[in-house]
């Protein structure tokens, strides 16, 4: 067990130094360049030197370790003098020195690993102080060395003693007296001609402040070409939440605790979300985490927030430029000028690592040095920076450093955290959001030495004289909470047993809470106790958890924010198909007693991973390197080997067996524990030990793996879906007691006599209740009828939104019925119809209209008013006859998903136009690897729309689908019939499959590029866990035109709300469309369709404030934004169906039956013409 934990630990600890965005301030020059190695002392020797000591290594080699070379070079006077020291030394003590690089990319998990079996890679180990304090430390696994760092003439005091600090000893140690120097660089030549006031004015004058800075931000955006563009920028970045915290001395955490309260740090969120509400700075287009800094060289862009180690990278690319260099600005709570570091590092000595003392001494002596420099870092900046004034400014912020602790916690989710900010969430509501989810990932690492078990508490209660409360029992009911992480864990209905409170047989009664909306990390439900007497008390809940067969659930209980004791982390909760009462202890004759005093007092219950979160973490691991390895056996083998060929895999993929039996050791670790954690086997256990098997099987039988491939391929498809399964943590909730101990409790289950009742009483019920109608409806003259043609889910929320805000306000009631989708028709031609239909296809509101069966909303004097909510292609489908005959409700669009990594491997970037698309197609295909083009199934094409890939290609060139008077197809045409003839071409020419699945083909690597409906990033964001931040979307190749431009124009699919001609009350209905398509509305609507449904149903609301509202990192909302401009509506006329559904048939007949492209699309517009023309005629058109 110690084992899998250790490896579990190494992974995690992976996991936090890779999760922190950018790499930036982890490459080896930006830390301990040999030129920035300087001490500032005079003299070598001073009081604090260690005294000459005498010691024999026998010829041991001293392994120094880093993810760079760390040799010295002569580079300059200051190495040459350690150089001499080292050889020196080595003479003296015999031994020898080699320095271990480790590529970065695999340098933590290795290093890690290797501390915690015992065997370190090296004996001066370079670590992060991300994932070394406090996890090693509190492991024992690194020496403390303040002791032999009190030279400060070579030892920075600093690294010691505050920024590598735990618990009061010092365990990191660098002879670096240079600090991290990061602040505002700016072009100075772009400032002077824009005519602005010199930025080092500012600072002289001491009013470099955040007002000052946002408005020299705002005066540089400028159009200087007079095209209505901006063309110059005053701020490269728009997310600066680490220097905005750093520049006003804040910080979101501090030790133990969480800091979002300090009013410091409340401060720096406000500002952060006033840049980004008044979009300050350059918008991005798509780009990586490097996007701004090539901003800031393009030469129009006037400031960036940087750090030192890139000047040079700078001053090489802006030739032409006057750079200069600037503190950030300084905040209102600040007293100084700072520069900030979050991923602080320093040496290290692994505990397993004899006589460190010697180590220590031996550093110390190499660095006493007579340092030709009068200040840290001087080379650096004097040789980049040209203006005395930068250097001073670089001086005076290095002075400052301060180290942020946020990313130590691998489960603080920072970029969650600083997404909902920078998209415009109040910064109040995402303080109380987050402080509780940032509390229990520091928490993980730091609390678990506070927390007594509850053993001591047990014997302190006694030696206390503390005795049990007198008998008593206390009902908290679940749906009776006082208060939620979220809104989304409302209250819910279960019907599952008439044991619930309160119950009947056929009505729907909000009895119980959680279920499947309580199962995220960090989600919690409180409830207040009044407690009558002051005792002991036991706790109990009635429960049901119902969704993970062989795995468990996991809670944690807070009394009055603080954890009682120390398995109050950790309730398990084990799979049940009933409801039970589960009394909180070590069995139900041993119950756990908490001491409560008379009053109230609130309990918490919040969803944690518990021992389950490094079991999640190693399998996510494991995803990833298997699924790199299988991407690497696709390279050489392609994705339908030949079943008669050797490849020879072993020796061209080396590693290839090592890492299957590595894998299958880890797996197996994983499902042991399971098993004994749970007791019982099942399908979640069944999935691990399937991939094991395989995995030993073709370790030991190489030869066999690429005819099982495709089986290799799913295996860890199903370690993909165990991880999201597994990650949620549903329980739901009847009540809690809180009782005396030994207090009869009620039964969780009903009895037998009541149970037949209740399936009685059900049968009987299913004859007469109205199902289809969701809730009550208010009895008022002024109602209207809606029919949802969805979910059940969908028309609860709709349904609870009605009720809390749209009758209210506007006194109008409404009758909502959850109805098929192919009932409304008949209905309406039968007079038994709705006022409103919702969710209705794009095709149906025309096809009503020329039925004179759909109203016209343009005839109501604000639909202007409210048009404007919406992109002007979310309406096309919905125009007729100079009427509009629907509101759009979502709208989607195609975008282009790519993984950054493999790209990245074959030299490749995001296509920009079509002809970087063939170039990249040439690559992909030379590894055996696809590009993604979006292909409709044909199983059922009467209803079908256009294929997306080809309107891209018909909208990019000016094309359109029908002539200007919509009486004609405009399929015929040149431009019409080139766009098709490309298209086929990636079929014919390329061979794209015609069927793929390519969420799943994307997520192991052999489609790593793709065009996909945007609602794709959904889907991936939940399933493919294991390759987050290693994918992108960005707006989809275009046309390059004569002139040089690029169009991106894509076709986008909607659905409507529509409303009835035959509606009794047109105004109430109009009323209730205004109402749902309304920004508020749609984003409570898919802020709870997200929190019941998860982060995959995220709405695509076709409302444009709504859009922008909804929790998008604001990059992927920017990209989004970027190709909704490009957006163009397909028209809906009559006859219209026929276009999808032969342009399909077109196509088909020239990829299957290689037939003539021109020649097949003509003989199909001919039908199309002839059923619009046919359409026309029957519904009197003219």
């Amino acid at each position: 067990m110690f084992m899998l934990m250790s490896l579990v630990l190494a992974v995690m600890l992976l996991l936090s130094a890779c999760s922190s965005g950018s790499s930036a301030q982890t490459e080896p020059e930006t830390k301990a360049p040999q030129e920035e190695q300087a001490a500032n002392e005079t003299e070598p020797k001073n009081e604090n030197s260690t005294p000459e000591m005498d010691f024999d290594m026998g010829g041991r080699t001293i392994k120094v370790v880093a993810w760079w070379d760390m040799e010295m070079t002569d580079s300059n006077p200051d190495n040459i003098q350690r150089i001499e020291n080292l050889e020196a030394l080595k003479k003296k003590h015999n031994f020898d020195i080699e320095y271990i690089s480790i590529d970065f990319g695999e340098y933590q998990e290795k290093v890690v690993a290797s501390l915690m079996a015992g065997e370190p890679l090296g004996d001066i180990v370079r670590l992060g102080k991300s994932y070394a304090i406090p996890a090693l430390t509190k492991q024992d696994l690194l020496w403390p060395v303040d002791e032999y760092t009190k030279n400060d003439k070579v030892f920075n005091q600093k690294t010691t003693n505050e920024y590598m600090q735990y618990e009061g000893r010092g365990y990191g140690f660098t002879e670096d007296q240079s600090s991290f120097i990061s602040g505002i660089f700016y072009n100075r030549t772009l400032m002077q001609e824009l005519g602005m006031k010199p930025l080092q004015e500012y600072v002289d004058e001491d009013q470099w402040n955040w007002d000052t800075f946002i408005e020299v931000a705002k005066k540089a955006n400028k159009d200087r070409n007079n095209d209505g563009k901006l063309d110059t920028w005053g701020l490269a970045q728009r997310g600066l939440l680490e220097p905005v915290l750093y520049s006003n001395e804040a910080s979101l955490t501090k030790g133990d605790k969480q800091n979002l309260d300090d009013p410091k740090t409340k401060e720096a969120l406000k500002f952060v979300s006033r840049m980004a509400t008044e979009k300050v700075g350059r918008a991005s287009e798509g780009g990586d985490w490097t996007e701004p800094a090539t901003f800031f060289r393009q030469g129009n862009t006037l400031m960036y927030s940087g750090a030192m180690y890139e000047i040079e990278g700078i001053k090489t690319d802006m030739q032409d430029y006057d750079i200069g260099f600037l503190p950030f600005p300084k905040g209102p709570s600040a007293t100084a000028y700072h520069s900030g570091e979050s991923q602080y590092q320093a040496l290290t000595i692994p505990k397993a690592v004899e006589n460190p003392e010697q180590l220590m001494y031996i550093w110390e002596k190499i660095n006493e040095i007579d340092s030709i420099y009068d200040y840290p870092s001087q080379s650096t900046l004097e040789t980049h920076l040209t203006d005395e004034a930068d250097i001073e400014n670089a001086k005076t912020v290095a002075e400052g450093m301060l180290v942020l602790d946020h990313n130590t916690f691998p489960s603080l989710p920072f970029w969650d955290f600083n997404g909902e900010l920078v998209d415009g969430v109040s910064v109040s509501t995402v303080i109380e959001k987050y402080k509780a989810p940032f509390q229990a990932a520091i928490s993980e690492l730091y609390q678990e030495e506070s927390i007594p078990a509850y053993e001591e508490l047990q014997a302190a209660y006694e030696s206390a004289g503390l005795k049990p409360a007198e008998p008593v029992m206390l009902k908290l009911q679940g749906e009776q909470a006082v208060s939620k992480s979220s809104p989304t864990l409302a209250p819910i209905s279960d019907r599952s047993s008439p044991s619930l409170e309160p119950y009947d047989v056929s009505k729907i009664r909000i009895n119980a809470i959680g279920g499947l909306n309580w199962k995220l990390p960090g989600e919690w439900i409180e409830w207040d106790v009044d407690v009558p007497a002051d005792g002991l008390y036991q706790i109990a809940l009635k429960v049901k958890q119902d969704q993970l067969r062989g795995v468990y659930a996991t809670r944690s209980l807070m009394i009055d924010g603080k954890v009682p004791f120390k398995e109050m982390e950790r309730i398990r909760f084990n799979y049940s198909p009933d409801w039970q009462t589960r009394i909180l202890g070590t069995s139900e004759s041993e119950p756990y007693l908490f001491l409560l005093k008379k009053g109230t007092h609130r309990l918490r219950m919040t969803v944690t991973l518990g021992d389950i979160a490094p079991l999640l973490r190693t399998v996510e691991s494991s995803v990833l390197e298997l699924n790199e390895m299988y991407r690497k056996i696709l390279m050489i083998t392609s994705n339908k080997p030949d079943p008669l060929r050797d490849y020879q895999l072993e020796q061209r993929i080396p590693k290839m067996t090592e890492v299957f039996k590595r894998q299958a050791d880890i797996l197996r670790s994983v499902a042991d524990y399971l098993e004994k954690a749970t007791g019982e086997q099942s399908d979640k256990v069944a999935v691990l030990h399937a991939m094991v098997v395989q995995l030993e099987d073709m370790a030991a039988r190489p030869e066999t793996v690429p005819k099982r491939l495709d089986t290799f391929k799913i295996n860890v498809g199903g370690l993909g879906t165990w991880i999201l399964s597994v990650r949620e943590q549903p329980i739901a909730l009847d009540y809690l007691l809180v009782s005396s101990p030994n207090h009869e409790l009620p039964n969780a289950e009903a009895n037998l006599l009541q149970q037949m009742k209740h399936e009685v009483g059900a049968y009987v019920a299913s004859y007469t209740e109205d199902y289809d109608s969701i809730g009550n409806m208010k009895q008022n003259t002024n109602s209207i009828t809606v029919w949802i043609t969805t979910g059940r889910d969908q028309a609860q929320v709709l349904k609870s939104l009605i009720d809390d805000s749209f009758t209210p306000e506007t006194d109008i009631s409404v009758q909502l019925r959850l109805v098929p989708p192919n009932i409304l028709l008949p209905a309406t031609l039968a007079g038994e119809g709705p006022d409103v239909a919702m969710q209705m296809g794009e095709d149906i509101p025309v096809n009503y209209a020329m039925r004179n069966a759909a109203a016209d909303l343009s005839r109501f004097p604000d639909f202007d008013k409210v048009a404007e909510r919406f992109r002007q292609s979310g309406l096309t489908p919905y125009r007729f006859n100079n009427g509009v005959y629907a509101l759009p409700e979502q709208q989607h669009f195609p975008m282009l998903f790519y993984r950054k990594d493999i790209l990245n491997e074959l030299g490749l970037e995001p296509p920009q136009t079509w002809q970087d698309v063939y170039n990249a197609i040439s690559v992909l295909q030379k590894h055996n690897m696809e590009f993604y083009l979006p292909i409709e199934d044909a199983t059922n094409n009467a209803n079908m729309i256009p294929n997306a890939t080809f309107a891209m290609l018909l909208y990019q060139n000016n094309g359109e689908f029908y002539a200007e008077d919509q009486k004609a197809s405009e399929l015929n045409s040149e431009i019409s019939m080139d766009a098709f003839k490309r298209w086929t071409q990636f079929y014919t020419n390329y061979k794209f499959p015609l069927k793929a699945d390519f969420p799943n083909r994307f997520r192991t690597g052999e489609m790593p590029i793709g065009i996909a409906d945007y609602t794709t990033y959904n889907m991936l964001t939940v399933m493919a866990p294991e390759i987050r931040n290693l994918w992108d979307f960005t707006i989809v190749p275009g046309t390059e035109l004569e002139d040089g431009s690029v169009r991106h124009e894509v076709a986008s699919a909607t659905s409507a709300v529509m409303m009835l001609e035959n509606a009794k009350n047109k105004d109430a209905a109009w009323m209730f469309m205004k109402w749902w398509t309304d920004k508020q509305t749609q984003i409570e609507y898919g802020r709870e369709m997200e929190g019941l449904m998860g982060a995959a149903a995220r709405y695509p609301t076709a409302n444009i404030e709504a859009l922008e509202q909804l929790p998008w990192p604001v990059k992927d909302y920017q990209n989004l934004e970027k190709q909704w401009e490009w957006v163009q509506g397909i028209p809906q006329v009559p006859g219209g169906y026929f276009t999808g559904r032969h342009l399909d048939n077109a196509f088909r007949k020239v990829v299957n039956a290689n037939e003539n492209p021109r020649e097949a699309l003509s003989d199909y517009v001919l039908y199309i013409n002839d059923e619009i023309e046919l359409k026309r005629k029957e519904f009197n058109l003219k």
